[in-house]
């Protein structure tokens, strides 16, 4: 006999509740809900989340989304199912056939746990039309483990974070202007939060002392009934919550531990004077952490630091940039994968977990609950190993201790009732140290050094001193090559205006200006930094994210993961090539993920950093380095967790795929990135080359990358045209064919460096006439006239005459704004000196000048720049005089002379036209007669090549990197 539905559903309950001891998983439930007679096909009710109903039909189960909607809003009976709340969450379960059709229930048991293949999709919220679907459209597929994961992130409405989020924020707000009037009328209590926060009194440092403060009272909420821990409610007296009843029950929990979150938050209150505003403020914040309580997200959820990532002052020195939770669970899912035997207690136990720049600890964290939900999906108990993972398991550094603090909350939170004694969630010293020294932070692990001195301790016995509760300092060991998993996402600071092309080493005191250092500090941190760098892939124009990175290699042990985000520019910049170099040399299954979004703020995983960024995944390998990785574009930042779980399974499926395209495969595109039917983006494997950026990044439409590929070496293979259409031209580099002209510093630059000071604007018999800086209204032509001229310096002669000896006709546009720029190269009637916008390019003939100007500026052309090109921000290329050198282009010197004959007839017909904006070349009809005349008449392309182009040039168009977002992308009905 067939298995019937309500079988099935029996069934799937049961393996269900087997995954996880704290959640129940009912079949059939009959009067479950308060007053009404529907009974769900299976309802899960889980510990700390909200009840999930699941309509489960066989395929094609054409009712089943009509099934789904119905228990929306109903109220559970907790005399029938033990539990209550109200259903805004239910799933649409598809189940296959051939479940139905096994002979017997043990059948099902064994195809289920085997990995059979389920639809579903998740209705939330109230009743049409205010019902959420993920996906959108379609249906994700996976197993009952797939499910069960899905599950969890069901039992989190995104309405119940977001009205925690907004709690929160009024919560601190509120405490935040309380604490602020104390701090005016008392000088103690301004100096206490200074004091504990190490940063300059201001708004947001007392925002970020309430942050503290209510996140410790939540965490009390969480903890009570444990260790003679009382809520909140039970320790208040007359109705009052006073502040010597509070740090008394703070006081019980030192005694446990949890030092890093609640040592901090009791210094601040202690230090709040006087006792009445303490009341006000205790009063507030008591009432932000009940209504969070009674939320049920406050452990499942990265709150405190959504919020607190806007309250840190000194990010702006420090680049301590917030990585969003659902960005931070993308990495997790996919530095620890589901690769079997989590279920064994013995491998949890023996993983490691470090963040050396931990910040609010959104992805140790975010890795730690992975690690939790894998083994508890494969029957285990993570709670069990808590405190032996919070001793000997994780390790999160930060310079800030209200960062830590957020860290040990995060982690504490994820099994608040566990005890433990100790834990390495440390603030490590930065700058000037107590012994005369100066200390980089975690980056001291880079000289030697296999342990770290916290500069608040935490792992020592108690002393009670008459202030109240001290420790005294012990080291923290930090052996090298211990971890299974290092993921960061570091500072951005780097050494800026300090640094020029031509300067090895990169050093700047402003890498290390943050917290209150004073400049002969700095200098000693620059100098000290230097000595770290050497024999690593470290850079001072790279900034302190490439200290880290080096840092992650020192750290990770022998087949390990590393996780890192990291600005864009990490993947293409000359300053860089260290850290890709150590990538691709000593590790394995490289997976880089960005973003192609029309605008820089989307195209980052991290809150407000506002620049392009890439998240990297690989794995440590000892032997040969497979030179490939695996390249995800995203159309968009993930929305939710849940949808970053499913985009991160997504891509696990891609990078095993047989049919995976390959970025030297041809102009076909990349294996799309489905979630139901919405596709995400795309994924194509491709070469991590020693030499020349990795530019498979930030792109829709991998096949415009493709055809960009081919053009660089030496093929013009387009969309729509087959391998044997593909047509061969000369292609080299722009430093093997010509001269490149000095860098501006020694041009214009500071006296005693650079040989001439800018006049502008030039007399019409300059004398050094210059194309110093851009103006995008007078370079729409392939002339551009000087726009300065230098006047030499005195005892500068000699330079001048070596800078004067490489003039040009053709310039390099060095910074190309795609969306209102209208030159790659522009030539000068008379040889001039090249800018800062308009480097040099100096052949031995004038010909050969023509026709890189002329070839630089055709679509193909614009293309080669564009893929060559640091694409940091959206509609815009960025090329320093080191990346022009290594550039790809067309090789003019192979030109017959009759074809640079002809150049040179299409330069004098064409170069008094104007151009439209490069990002608008499908709309511009000098731009496609320059391509007809270049490509056809002058290399003598058939013109087959054309419709192709026509396609190509609309597809580079469309491309977000070089619209950016301006109406003038575009449009398609």
């Amino acid at each position: 006999m067939p298995i019937l539905e309500d079988q099935l559903n029996g069934r799937i309950a049961t393996l269900l509740g087997r995954m996880s001891p704290h959640w129940n998983a009912l079949g059939e439930n009959k009067g479950a809900f308060q007053g009404s007679q529907r009974q769900p096909d299976i309802l899960v009710v889980q510990q700390g989340g909200q009840p999930v109903v699941i309509e489960n039909e066989y395929f094609p189960a054409h009712n089943v989304e009509e099934e789904a909607l119905q228990p929306l809003g109903e109220i559970l009976d907790a005399g029938v199912v033990g539990a209550s709340g109200r259903i805004d969450a239910a799933v649409a379960l598809r189940s296959p056939q051939d479940l139905r059709s096994c002979g017997g229930l043990d059948e099902v048991d064994d195809l289920l746990s085997g990995g059979a293949i389920l639809d579903y999709a998740l209705l939330s919220g109230g009743q049409p039309p205010d019902v959420t679907r993920f996906p959108e459209r379609g249906f994700i597929r996976g197993s009952l483990r797939d499910l069960a994961a899905f599950l969890r992130h069901a039992a989190v409405p995104q309405s119940a974070v977001e009205r925690a989020v907004s709690i929160l924020e009024h919560g601190i707000e509120d405490a935040g202007a309380i604490l602020g009037q104390a701090a005016e009328l008392r000088s103690d209590t301004k100096d206490v939060v200074v004091e504990q926060l190490k940063h300059e009194y201001g708004s947001q440092t007392l925002r970020m002392a309430a942050t503290i403060m209510i996140n410790a009272l939540v965490f009390q909420q969480n903890l009570a009934g444990q260790y003679g821990v009382r809520n909140l409610e039970q320790i208040k007296s007359n109705g009052v919550l006073t502040q010597s009843a509070v740090l008394d029950e703070w006081r019980k929990v030192l005694g446990v531990n949890y030092w890093s979150i609640f040592s901090i938050a009791s210094d601040i209150l202690r230090g709040v004077n006087p006792p009445s505003f303490a009341v006000d403020m205790l009063e507030v914040m008591s009432d932000t952490a009940v209504k969070l309580d009674a939320l049920g997200v406050s452990q499942s959820h990265d709150l405190s630091g959504t919020v607190f990532q806007k309250l840190i002052a000194d990010r702006k020195f420090l680049a301590t940039f917030y990585t969003r939770p659902e960005s931070a669970a993308l990495l997790a899912h996919l530095a620890v994968p589901d690769d079997g035997g989590w279920g064994d207690a013995e491998r949890v136990k023996e993983f490691s977990v470090a963040d050396y720049a931990c910040g609010t600890g959104t992805l140790i964290h975010a890795a730690y609950r992975r690690i939790n939900q894998l083994h508890q999906l494969a029957g285990g108990d993570p709670e069990s190993l808590h405190a032996h993972m919070m001793k000997n398991r994780l390790t999160a550094c930060d310079v800030l201790p209200s960062a830590v603090h957020l860290t040990a909350s995060m982690l504490s939170s994820s099994h608040p009732r566990r005890r433990y004694t100790d834990t390495r969630t440390i603030v490590v010293e930065y700058g000037k140290t107590e012994t005369g020294g100066v200390s980089l932070g975690s980056l001291d692990l880079l000289n030697g050094r296999t342990a770290i001195r916290p500069l608040i301790p935490l792992n020592t016995t108690t002393v009670v001193g008459g202030s109240g509760q001290k420790r005294a300092s012990l080291d923290v060991d930090m052996p090298h090559a211990s971890q299974d998993l290092v993921i960061m996402n570091p500072p951005f600071t780097r050494a800026g205006s300090d640094w020029q092309e031509g300067n090895p080493d990169g050093y700047s005191t402003k890498t290390f200006h943050g917290l209150s250092t004073d400049t002969k500090t700095q200098k000693r941190m620059a100098e000290l930094a230097k000595e770290y760098a050497k024999g690593t892939c470290a850079h001072g124009y790279a900034g302190i994210g490439s200290w880290f990175a080096a840092l992650a290699n020192r750290m990770v042990r022998k087949g390990g993961t590393i996780a890192l985000v990291l600005p864009m520019t990490a993947l293409q910049g000359a300053t860089w090539n260290k850290v890709r170099e150590q990538i691709r040399r000593n590790y394995r299954g490289v997976t880089i993920m960005t973003i192609a979004a029309a605008h820089s703020n989307g195209q980052s995983f991290s809150a407000d950093t506002s620049m392009a960024e890439t998240m990297i995944v690989c794995r440590e390998s000892s032997g040969a380095p497979s030179n490939r990785g695996l390249f995800v574009s995203l159309k968009r930042r993930p929305g939710s967790e849940m949808e970053a779980t499913e985009i991160a399974r997504a891509i696990a499926a891609a990078a095993t795929a047989p049919d995976i395209r390959t970025l030297e495969g041809g102009p076909f595109g990349g294996r799309p990135l489905l979630i139901g039917e919405e596709r995400l983006g795309e994924v194509v494997d491709a070469p991590l080359s020693k030499d020349d950026p990795w530019s498979a990044i930030g792109i829709a439409d991998f096949s415009v990358a493709q055809a960009a590929y081919q053009l660089t070496r030496g093929n013009i293979w387009l969309p729509q045209m087959q391998a044997n259409e593909a047509a061969a031209i000369p292609v080299a580099t722009v430093g093997r064919l010509a001269e490149l002209g000095k860098g501006d510093a020694v041009i214009v630059g500071r006296e005693g460096k650079a040989a001439f000071d800018l006049i502008k604007p030039p007399s019409p018999v300059a004398t050094h006439p210059m194309l110093w800086s851009h103006d995008a209204n007078r370079e729409r032509c392939l002339i551009v006239g000087p726009d300065g001229e230098g006047r030499i310096r005195p005892g500068m002669e000699e330079l001048a005459a070596e800078i004067w000896g490489t003039r040009s006709h053709a310039h390099h546009n060095r910074d190309f704004r795609f969306n209102s720029q209208s030159l790659a190269a522009a030539f000068t009637e008379n040889r001039s000196i090249g800018g800062r916008a308009w480097p040099n390019v100096r052949f031995d003939e004038r010909a050969h000048e023509v026709a890189y100007t002329l070839w630089c500026n055709t679509t193909l052309g614009l293309l080669c720049y564009w893929w060559h090109s640091s694409r940091q921000q959206a509609g815009r290329g960025s090329m320093p005089i080191s990346a022009i050198r290594t550039m790809p282009t067309l090789d003019v010197t192979k030109l017959s002379q009759a074809q640079l004959e002809e150049a040179e007839a299409v330069f004098e017909d064409t170069r008094d036209r104007k151009f439209l904006p490069a990002n608008q070349a499908y709309d511009d009809p000098s731009r496609k007669e320059l391509d007809y005349r270049v490509l056809i008449d002058v290399l003598g392309l058939p013109k087959s090549v054309l419709e192709p182009l026509d396609l190509l040039r609309l597809k580079w168009c469309s491309e977000p990197s070089v619209h950016g977002g301006k109406s003038t992308a575009p449009t398609f009905r």
